[in-house]
């Protein structure tokens, strides 16, 4: 007899019937044809929470923070809302690629992330994000491509932050001692003692 947004009214003898009709197909369509905006005046109608996820990510990816903005704000996603609040901000200032690196970043594509930073032409930001990571090699292959007293320079700071990161974090004596030699620091090891059954290096920068 008639419908409503995506409920259909029915009647059944002397009983009128509903039936939800989800409109994921038509905004789904509309996704592949890159209308974002109509896509998500379909997806108001009715879908799943699952399809507004979608669409927020597939926005998202696309940059297109407000649709992306909409749509989590849908599913109550409230971790990428505060991403795409970040981004919302810093957009304009910084090349599209960033945008996509952060995202990747954010997603855990390490790789992506490192590849779309190298093409916006600022490895040391994928290099930042290792080094927070504790992913120190990965930090390391950020410096393909600059000049060997650059590289060198970089490299040297990246030994002495993964030897802290032993020293401090892991309190790895042992693992620290052969970092800070590796970064070119002179160690000299006081005295070895046994712990329980550990050993424990004692070591003093000179």
């Amino acid at each position: 007899v008639g419908f409503s947004k995506d409920t259909v009214y029915l009647i059944d003898g002397e009983e009128i019937d509903t039936v939800q009709v989800p409109q994921t197909g038509a905004m789904y369509h509309f996704i592949e044809n890159e209308d974002l905006e109509t896509a998500y005046n379909m997806a108001c109608i009715g879908v799943t929470n699952s399809d507004w996820n979608y669409l927020a990510t597939v926005a998202m990816s696309s940059l297109n923070l407000k649709i992306a903005k909409r749509a989590f704000s849908r599913t109550g996603n409230y971790r990428k809302l505060v991403l795409v609040d970040e981004l919302i901000k810093i957009q304009g200032r910084v090349s599209p690629k960033e945008l996509k690196a952060i995202i990747a970043a954010y997603n855990g594509e390490y790789d992506q992330m490192e590849k779309l930073f190298k093409e916006a032409g600022c490895p040391e930001k994928a290099m930042d994000i290792f080094t927070d990571l504790r992913m120190f090699d990965r930090a390391r292959s950020c410096l393909e491509g600059q000049s060997d007293s650059q590289s060198m320079q970089v490299d040297q700071t990246l030994r002495e932050q993964e030897a802290d990161w032993a020293a401090e974090g892991l309190r790895d004596a042992k693992a620290a001692a052969e970092m800070y030699l590796k970064a070119g620091q002179s160690l000299k090891v006081r005295f070895w003692s046994k712990n329980t059954s550990r050993l424990t290096a004692v070591l003093i920068i000179t």
